[in-house]
């Protein structure tokens, strides 16, 4: 704690805890991006008032806008959720977004600091590489399985043909 004191008299104003340089330490949410449609947001855990953010949509509102989605995951214990989709059914999923969040490094320190950071990306974007990796390993698969059966006849091809030979030979052998 270091104390305050007024400057004219002198006197003990106050005293101070820690001073933070809202500047540098907000300048690496704001300049957070992540692939096309990354961002983060970072807002106070119990009113969801925002204090930085990379998107517009964080840093022009008074409140962050997936606060109540925010709380019900943190009720629910998971450090992610699905924004914009309608329901666990709903398959018009092209506007809905991925969101993790955790409470910074600093709330250790200064607990006054009850703060929660955000990263959202769209499910679109965030899925690309499953979905590229998925379709990759289904043609693997394919094409695994055409050897399989390729081989598979080729082989009992081979292993066949003495025996058909010897039963042609002594069908056609005279008695």
């Amino acid at each position: 704690y270091r104390p305050v004191r007024d400057l004219e008299s002198g006197g003990l104003v106050g005293l101070v805890r820690a001073s933070l340089d809202a500047e540098r330490l907000f300048a690496g949410v704001s300049g957070f991006r992540i692939g096309e449609t990354g961002h983060a947001c970072l807002f106070e855990r119990t009113s969801g008032r925002v204090l930085a953010g990379s998107s517009e949509r964080c840093s022009s509102q008074k409140a962050y806008s997936r606060f109540e989605d925010y709380q019900r995951a943190a009720r629910q214990e998971n450090s992610y959720f699905l924004a914009g989709v309608q329901g666990p059914w709903s398959f018009d999923r092209g506007d809905a977004n991925l969101v993790g969040y955790a409470r910074p490094e600093i709330g250790r320190s200064l607990p006054e600091a009850d703060w929660v950071v955000t990263v959202e990306q769209s499910l679109e974007e965030a899925n690309a590489p499953l979905v590229s990796l998925t379709r990759d390993l289904i043609v693997q698969f394919l094409a695994m399985g055409a050897l399989v059966v390729l081989l598979s006849f080729y082989l009992s091809y081979r292993l066949e043909r003495p025996v058909t030979d010897v039963a042609v030979d002594l069908h056609h052998r005279p008695a």
